[in-house]
């Protein structure tokens, strides 16, 4: 579906744009001081004033397909609210969702033009870098330690997500940006290795696959990526080698391996026993405990397994939502990769020279690659309701739009 929305080109910081600035700080930092405050919260509000204000103009933008699912999926969560166990969890994770429509609207009105695509995705990175250094300096209980980042394999997907982005904006620029910008490809690089997280490898591993086969001069990529390997295997330290040794140690029959494995199955019985709608958003964990045991009453752990989590985005959609859930998020998926490669094509036959269109391509192919490192990632990690993918979804439609206003224009 194609969403016609005139927009004077700015090239100023908006204020809107400046509280989204405000929003990733937040998102990723997550600074212990404002906690008391709720930052979100005023954020959202303030997001939501600026929303009624231009009523016209998210009227045209909520009839993308993107939005219309978003909205089909949040009705089933709403249903799912009344029928859960814990209604409580389920309210909660309705509401997170709720903060990232109405975020990925914010995103698609006020990232309004090629400069403010180029503005906010630099300074995207930058934040994100910064979080990656105070974590890495152990500076996290200030700045990005708590939440979603506090944990190691949820950082390291976090810098899977990021590490392509920051690649190609590097390839959209020459000179002393390009190198900018891949200073900070090396910082998520870093952060991933201070990780410890064999899941992050093999996420990290799959980036840097899909970045290599979308450049162009694949053999001198190759040289380059070799050269790193290198450098990588000697300079890390030999703790990391030694987690990433128990990858093939340990397999699916020990260890965390058969952990997974086990939890999935766990995962699978609660699915056949709620087909349809799930188990409701955020009840997995509290009812894992009701599955944990076979016909004979015994279970691989010994123990009460209830508030775990089940380790993979893909079961925990199934389990929660059902087949109706993943279904809509499927599609969704698909409008996603609709429109990313929408704009590399169209951005990919115009003439050469032109640096919006070039910076267009680039960036899109940074922020799809991003999506691949989520879902490589998220095989090992319940991340469905985390930021990330929903993000991404959000600037990939407000890229989306704006190349498709240039096509107009033309």
């Amino acid at each position: 579906m194609h969403t016609e929305i005139t927009v004077t080109e700015s090239k100023k910081i908006t204020f809107p744009l400046l509280l989204l600035f405000v929003y990733i700080m937040i998102e990723y930092g997550k600074p212990a001081i404002l906690d008391p405050i709720r930052p979100s919260v005023i954020l959202q509000g303030l997001f939501l004033i600026f929303l009624i204000k231009n009523a016209g103009k998210v009227k045209e933008i909520i009839k993308d397909r993107y939005f219309i699912l978003y909205i089909f999926l949040l009705m089933e969560m709403t249903v799912n609210g009344f029928i859960a166990s814990n209604n409580y969890m389920a309210f909660m994770q309705w509401r997170l969702m709720i903060s990232y429509f109405i975020f990925s609207l914010a995103f698609c009105l006020f990232i309004d033009s090629i400069t403010a695509i180029r503005t906010f995705l630099t300074g995207f990175i930058i934040i994100v870098a910064i979080v990656a250094i105070a974590l890495y300096l152990k500076v996290g209980a200030y700045l990005g330690g708590v939440r979603i980042l506090g944990d190691t394999n949820d950082l390291a997907l976090a810098m899977n997500v990021m590490i392509p982005i920051s690649f190609f904006m590097g390839m959209s620029y020459r000179g002393i940006k390009r190198i900018f910008f891949w200073i900070t490809t090396v910082i998520f690089v870093m952060t991933n290795v201070f990780a410890f997280s064999r899941g992050g490898f093999v996420g990290m591993a799959g980036v840097a696959f899909l970045c290599w086969w979308n450049t162009k001069a694949k053999m001198k990529s190759l040289l380059i990526l070799l050269l790193i390997v290198i450098a990588f295997v000697t300079l890390i330290p030999q703790e990391y080698k030694a987690e990433l040794h128990t990858i093939t140690e340990e397999g699916v029959e020990s260890g965390t391996g058969r952990d997974r494995i086990e939890l999935w199955k766990v995962g699978w019985k609660m699915f056949l026993d709620n087909p349809l709608l799930g188990v409701g958003q955020g009840n997995m964990p509290y009812r894992l405990g009701e599955y944990q045991y076979d016909r004979e009453g015994q279970s691989f752990w010994g123990r009460e397994i209830t508030t775990r989590t089940v380790h993979s985005i893909y079961v925990q959609v199934l389990t929660e939502l059902g087949i109706i859930g993943i279904l809509i998020w499927g599609l969704i998926i698909k409008n996603i990769l609709f429109k990313s490669r929408y704009v590399i094509r169209v951005n990919k036959e115009m003439p050469v020279g032109d640096d919006d269109q070039l910076f267009l391509k680039t960036a899109m192919t940074g922020l799809l690659i991003g999506l691949g490192g989520y879902f490589i990632s998220g095989v090992f990690l319940s991340a469905f309701y985390y930021p990330y993918f929903w993000n991404l979804a959000g600037l990939i439609t407000a890229v989306y739009i704006q190349s498709q206003r240039d096509q107009q224009a033309q």
